[in-house]
């Protein structure tokens, strides 16, 4: 089943590639530096942590984004509120190659928030066009699939910047991320406008507030957002964390580390796939319990490698596969619960992305900062966050179940 769509729009399907290409753009640009963090940690000659935190202020950015623009979304179109996010991109892209010019680490840091800014337009925008286009059954299929750009891109993102990293080095990470935003941008021009003439609202900043304000008091999408965002954080826990394990731990090149990585992250897919297949004959929530067992089992398997001095390759790789082929099944689902049922889908989509980001920002900068080299670290961390996704889980279920039996 087809929303209603403006007319000039109505015949035009939004393309799956190019809402993976949106969707994936901010983990892309997230983590294609990860595999780089200890060059740029030798090049600029500084700590570990302060390296990282180039990870961790783009997760700032990229959540503080998703305030931006549902405003310009709803006013001036979907399309316009991506032109003006990949556009404070390039912009950002030219500050951090000036950043390599002067060798400003500073500057670098300034350039990552302000691009992740501009990037992050792509997974809210991308929210907002499938629940325009497509009904709340039909969109959590569409969703599953789509988030399969989240397994796979971000995966070989880390291969492709390992690779670049190790043959040109981490600076050339940043060029390519520039080519790539002309490309994404020159991509958005294909898709339709989805907003509706009825659905067009003025850009008021009390229009905005109170379209944030009732996404907060909507209790269901913040529990389901907290889920998502908790398993959300795992990727970039592991984008951050990971690298200095393999290659400082371990002893293997940033380029061998960025294929392995595939591997897990490639599992991803399977999960994708299964999710959106379980999606057409059981409730999301039996889907849900599934993701969630499969992963912390992941977790728990490394956890138990790792505490018997079994630290190698494949007791980081394999374990990390089993926790990513249940994620989709966790954050597909989680999606549409959080704002299937919300009327305003651009600031229910923007509170939804904000409340994702800001959980993997805090989670990757309270690692960050724990002072410990220690392998067992990360699973332990994981663990936790599974944990307060399962206690977000238990509450959102309750919100969910009120709601229903409301309606009835």
């Amino acid at each position: 089943m087809i929303n209603k769509l403006p007319k000039s729009s109505a015949n035009s399907k939004p393309s799956l590639l190019v809402l993976i290409l949106l969707i994936s753009f901010p983990p892309v640009c997230t983590v294609f530096i990860s595999p780089g963090l200890p060059q740029i940690s030798d090049y600029f000659n500084i700590s570990n942590n302060l390296a990282q935190q180039l990870i961790t202020l783009f997760l700032l950015g990229y959540a503080f984004g998703q305030l931006c623009y549902p405003s310009i979304a709803n006013h001036y179109g979907r399309k316009i509120a991506l032109y003006v996010g990949m556009t404070i991109f390039i912009i950002s892209s030219i500050i951090c190659i000036l950043s390599i010019i002067f060798h400003h680490f500073e500057l670098l840091k300034i350039g990552r928030f302000i691009m992740a800014l501009g990037a992050s337009v792509g997974m809210n925008i991308t929210y907002t066009i499938i629940n325009d286009y497509y009904s709340m059954q039909r969109a959590r299929t569409v969703i599953s699939y789509v988030l399969v750009s989240i397994a796979v891109l971000p995966a070989i993102a880390i291969a492709a910047g390992g690779f670049i990293v190790t043959q040109l080095g981490w600076e050339y990470c940043i060029y390519a991320l520039f080519v790539y935003g002309i490309i994404i941008t020159i991509a958005c021009y294909t898709l339709p406008e989805t907003l509706t003439q009825e659905n067009k609202k003025p850009i008021k900043l009390s229009t905005t507030v109170f379209g944030y304000v009732n996404a907060i008091k909507n209790l269901n999408l913040i529990y389901f957002s907290l889920v998502y965002g908790f398993c959300c954080s795992i990727i970039y826990v592991v984008a951050t964390a990971a690298p200095f394990i393999a290659m400082d731990i371990i002893g293997i090149k940033a380029e061998t580390y960025g294929l392995y990585l595939i591997l897990s992250y490639g599992t991803q897919i399977l999960g994708s796939f299964l999710s959106g297949a379980l999606s057409k004959h059981y409730k999301g929530f039996t889907v849900m319990n599934l993701g969630l067992s499969i992963s912390t089992s992941g977790c728990l398997l490394m956890l138990g490698l790792f505490y018997f001095n079994y630290i190698n390759i494949y007791s980081l790789i394999l374990p990390l596969a089993v926790v990513m082929f249940g994620l989709p099944m966790i954050y597909s689902n989680a999606t549409i619960y959080a704002i299937g049922k919300h009327s305003d889908k651009a600031n229910g989509s923007a509170m939804m992305s904000f409340i994702v980001i800001l959980g993997s920002f805090f989670a990757t900068y309270v690692y960050s900062f724990i002072p410990s080299h220690s392998a067992l670290l990360m699973p332990l961390f994981m663990l936790g966050i599974f944990f307060s996704a399962i206690v977000a889980y238990i509450f959102g279920f309750r919100e969910f179940k009120k709601i229903t039996e409301s309606l009835n």
